[in-house]
């Protein structure tokens, strides 16, 4: 099949090879913050069980963190201009690292608990 029957052309074309991209208009078109959201839910299923239920700082910490993700993804797309996107997609990504840091602080509680 060429290129003109399958409705590809070439650069000569003026057209690229790449599929085409959607245009995000809304902030939940940010894949981003699909994936905040999908991690936010789990986050919170889990800490509705065991330890967590007992520890309400520690879970409400973790809880503050991925919610706050969304959030800042949300806010900084809302805002309109590239500059203050990217600065709130800075702020994302230390709640990020928060998140990721209590992840791992369980994950050695955990591992100390069980040595005990």
């Amino acid at each position: 099949m060429s290129d003109e029957e399958s409705g590809l052309r070439t650069e000569a074309g003026n057209e690229s090879m790449d599929p085409p991209v959607k245009k995000i208009r809304r902030f939940e078109d940010l894949i981003a913050w699909q994936k905040a959201r999908e991690l936010t839910k789990r986050i919170y299923s889990l800490t509705r069980q065991g330890n967590f239920e007992r520890d309400s700082g520690l879970r409400d910490q973790i809880r503050r963190a991925a919610v706050s993700v969304m959030s800042n993804l949300a806010e900084g797309f809302d805002r309109g201009g590239r500059a203050e996107f990217h600065q709130f997609l800075v702020i994302a990504g230390l709640f990020r690292r928060s998140e990721v840091s209590t992840l791992c602080r369980l994950r050695c509680w955990i591992y100390i608990t069980e040595q005990i």
